[in-house]
């Protein structure tokens, strides 16, 4: 653990630099402030403070903030180590010590952890050692009691702390698929187990149960044996790793013995609370066999052998409990998917929909953002510019109590957008609860019916720094002027997104544009293609990534395009931390790989990607109703030849790709800065389209000027220097040479 007694300030530092080599700065060597981004291309600096210690002399304003915001960040270290400390201590003297409690305390010991600089360190701490041992009992005894929700949490906090060590990922497995179970077929079961969380911690208790589009007949409509095994057959052919139909068969047989434990589901799906107990073990029983025949090779199965494999868990059924057939083949299904990595899945018809909006970046509907509120309401965030739901009106903070006349309290949030969705065309009645006041009269709610028509809302990935208008393009993209500097955010990689980006350059480009912050934290990735075209925008005709089967073999070579680069030359950062994945891992690595070869003029900053280096596949499935395969059938290089796929090769767990310049954030800064972003992102919008109240709008300047953001901070100064834009400084000696390598 990193002691609280090291020096927080960065200005501390850098007086002992100064101290060491002479007041007068002697020894410095005087250069460019554009060394700052130099030194931090070639991996001169290690972090953030590195690049503080290393200027010496007169700082420039620029550099003044800089140090603010370290100092601070530092200064709110050493307070929250110490309250986290408390905390930890607290949770564990608890009298009487529940699961709540140490759930608490594991908390508070994954905050220690990312607070210091060695997690490996912070499992040594006696009081963090102590918390993993009563929580690892207690995880396995709550689970014995079938307390699903408070051992999922535990075992999930658990396995956060040992993340590096994967020591507790299949107790999480297993735990998330009781929990799914219990949220599938019995969703009142499971509303239940989270009341009794919520009160346990003296919580506000939950809105009552809300049935509506939330019964698993309604949501396994459509499934049939035949899909069931199509899917199957098509894993083996198709998975990366080549699996054995025998694997896939056993894991599906021992996911339905998991779902024979259950009570609570087995009386749902049975539709009796006294269902045949000796016919369930019977089941239960005939299911481990398979599962076990299969795993221990005295069965071995081939491609024919599954559609029979798949009739037989049916005959087994006939023979004893006579359930219905669906949810059988569900989790037989899920079960055999489950054998291939964590990617990998049937998409079944009622989420067929869903998965389509994350990777179209469109969806039938009203064109508004929702959320539940502290209340569980089911409340507008804001509309969507030029939809159905900002030209009816709808207005943020907005209150949709009912659907079609249904009541909404108690929905959640995948619930309101199945039944607030719908065919292009269509209509859709909301009632509405609109705060108003009045300064004659008292706080009071106006109530009213809207009804709108669903159209095609077409979702945006290229976000500027600031909103100037209601507009999908009305952003401000500079974060500063002054010195040219451009920012995008990339959310995620749609259809569009290389388009959006390349129209937001241009735009920029036109008011002088000198560098750019190219912002991919948090995003989790999407098409290939459109990762392809974004690193198009700095280089062209050179591979990105190429494509390689489980034995190493290159089965292809994605490249960018011919034609002009608008970004080549143009000094960039790319932001990434642990949130950035898939195609950000794409994206910022073969950026790096190519800014080693000179080829582009980019610093990546941040921390160490997610890990996802595999390439999905999806296909239909002939079936009654629309489903869909996802299958991992590759992996892939960077140009370099590195692999960043963090299960490719579990003795080496780091992968994804690790920034030029390490910088950290705490805790409540990452969560701070998500909040500031999002608010930012909002524009209250009145019925014609126009902005509602802009004097409140949040401004994302807060996250440079309050200290707040500390990776965009040292992105900023980067370019900055790069820009010329901070005078001219002094490199500290110590800091200026390459780091070498110790032996």
């Amino acid at each position: 653990m990193r002691s609280i007694s090291r020096c927080a300030s960065g200005v501390a530092k850098v007086v002992t630099v100064a101290m060491l080599l002479g007041a007068s700065a002697s020894g410095a060597i005087a250069q460019s402030s554009s060394d700052l981004w130099s030194g931090a291309k070639s991996g001169q600096f290690a972090s953030a403070e590195a690049i503080s210690a290393a200027i010496i002399g007169e700082p420039t304003a620029p550099i003044t903030e800089f140090r603010r915001t370290l100092d601070q960040r530092e200064t709110e270290r050493a307070e929250r180590l110490i309250e986290t400390r408390q905390e930890l201590l607290e949770a564990l003297n608890h009298d009487p010590l529940t699961g709540v409690h140490l759930s608490d305390a594991l908390r508070a010991a994954t905050e220690l952890q990312m607070l210091g600089d060695n997690p490996q360190a912070a499992l040594a701490d006696a009081d963090v050692a102590r918390a993993i041992g009563l929580a690892d009992a207690e995880a396995r005894a709550s689970e014995s009691r079938g307390e699903a929700v408070i051992s999922a949490e535990l075992f999930y906090r658990l396995n956060a702390l040992n993340e590096e060590s994967n020591r507790y990922g299949a107790d999480v497995r297993r735990l998330n698929s009781r929990l799914m179970m219990l949220r599938l077929y019995a969703p009142e079961r499971y509303w239940e187990l989270r009341n009794e969380r919520r009160t346990a911690e003296e919580l506000e208790p939950l809105p009552p149960y809300n049935a509506k589009g939330d019964t698993f007949q309604e949501k396994l409509e459509g499934i049939d044996r035949f899909v069931v095994a199509r899917s199957v057959v098509r894993a083996v052919q198709q998975h990366v790793d080549s699996p054995s139909p025998s694997e896939l068969l056993a894991a599906g047989f021992r996911q339905v013995g998991t779902l024979l434990d259950a009570d609570e589901v087995v009386s749902e799906v049975s539709g009796s609370p006294r269902f045949d107990r000796q016919a369930r073990a019977d089941f239960k029983r005939l299911c481990e066999e398979a599962a076990t025949q299969y795993e221990a090779g005295s069965r071995r199965a081939t491609l024919r052998d599954i559609a029979p494999a798949v009739r037989e868990l049916l005959e087994y059924n006939e023979k004893t409990m006579s359930l219905p057939e669906e949810p059988l083949l569900h989790e037989f299904g899920d079960g055999a998917m489950s054998a291939l990595d964590d990617y990998s899945q049937i998409i079944w018809p009622s989420e067929v929909d869903r998965f389509r909006r994350m990777t179209s970046g469109q969806f039938v509907g009203i064109g508004v953002q929702i959320s539940l509120d502290a209340m569980s309401q089911l409340q507008v965030v804001t509309p969507l510019a030029g939809t159905p739901a900002q030209r009816a009106g709808l207005r943020a903070n907005d209150v949709i109590s009912k659907v079609d006349g249904e009541p909404t309290l108690g929905f959640s949030l995948d619930q309101a957008v199945d039944i607030i969705t719908g065919p292009k065309g269509t209509p859709v009645m909301l009632t509405i609860e609109r705060p108003i006041t009045k300064e004659s009269e008292e706080d009071a709610i106006k109530v009213f019916d809207v009804e709108l028509i669903r159209d095609v809302i077409a979702l945006k990935s290229v976000l500027g720094w600031k909103r100037t208008g209601p507009g999908d393009d009305d952003w401000n993209w500079f974060i500063d002027k002054d010195s040219g500097i451009g920012y995008i955010r990339l959310s995620q990689f749609q259809n569009g997104s290389t388009r959006d980006l390349r129209k937001a350059v241009r735009a920029m480009q036109n008011q002088g544009l000198n560098g750019v912050i190219l912002d991919l934290r948090f995003n989790p990735g999407g098409l290939l293609d459109e990762a392809v075209g974004i690193v198009g925008q700095f280089v062209s005709e050179q591979p990105v990534v190429s494509i390689e089967g489980a034995d190493g073999r290159v089965l292809g070579v994605e490249r960018t395009g011919a034609g002009l680069a608008p970004l080549a030359g143009t000094p960039t950062v790319v932001l990434i931390n642990e949130g950035a994945a898939s195609a950000s891992e794409i994206v910022s690595g073969a950026l790096q790989d190519y800014a080693a070869k000179n080829l582009v003029d980019v610093v990546v900053v941040g921390q160490r990607s997610f890990g996802k280096g595999s390439v999905q596949n999806v296909w239909e499935m002939p079936a009654p109703k629309p489903t869909l395969i996802k299958l991992t059938t590759q992996y892939y290089r960077l140009p370099s030849g590195r692999l960043i796929h963090r299960d490719r090769h579990p003795d080496q767990p780091l992968k994804g790709v690790k920034p030029d310049l390490t910088v950290s954030m705490l805790p409540e800064q990452i969560t701070e800065s998500a909040r500031i972003r999002r608010d930012a992102d909002v524009m209250t919008l009145d019925e014609f389209g126009k902005p509602l109240d802009p004097e409140s709008a949040v401004d994302p300047d807060t996250l440079i000027a309050d200290g707040i953001d500390v990776q965009l901070h040292t992105a900023l100064l980067l370019l900055q220097s790069r820009a010329g834009r901070i005078g001219k400084v002094a490199i500290s000696p110590m800091q200026a040479e390459p780091m070498q390598a110790v032996p």
